[in-house]
């Protein structure tokens, strides 16, 4: 029988992903650094982002239920990626990692958070005109 691997309780950071994580809530002037780490990964699950690797120092920030308490962000990697590995939230402190960096340096590059968003946002379809 396999396996069974437990998934994280507690989500974690490197020392670039905090940086990254406090450079974008200043930057954006979030009152919140949750805030912050929630638009990375809905950003790196939106853009497909390669996650970081395993093997960088982290250090714990989050429990895992308190940062998604809805269990949304789980959902939406469970059906979105398919290399979680029945880990969703240890998938998901990398994916935050590499959509702080992303988002980061966009932002650390003078360009607005607007143009950064903007592609990642499909335009509402038009309204059928009702027949007259």
């Amino acid at each position: 029988m396999g396996e069974v691997v437990e998934d994280r309780g507690q989500l974690r950071l490197s020392d670039e992903g905090f940086a990254d994580r406090a450079y974008i809530a200043e930057s954006l002037g979030l009152k919140d650094l949750q805030d912050a780490y929630r638009l990375a990964v809905a950003v790196a699950l939106e853009k497909n982002l390669v996650p970081t690797t395993e093997d960088v120092r982290r250090t714990t920030v989050y429990g895992a239920t308190v940062l998604d308490s809805t269990g949304g962000l789980r959902a939406a990697i469970l059906a979105l990626r398919g290399d979680h590995d029945g880990r969703p939230y240890a998938l998901m402190e990398r994916l935050a990692e590499a959509g702080l960096k992303d988002i980061a340096g966009h932002l650390r590059e003078g360009r607005p958070i607007r143009q950064y968003l903007q592609p990642l946002v499909q335009a509402p379809e038009p309204p059928n005109p009702v027949p007259g």
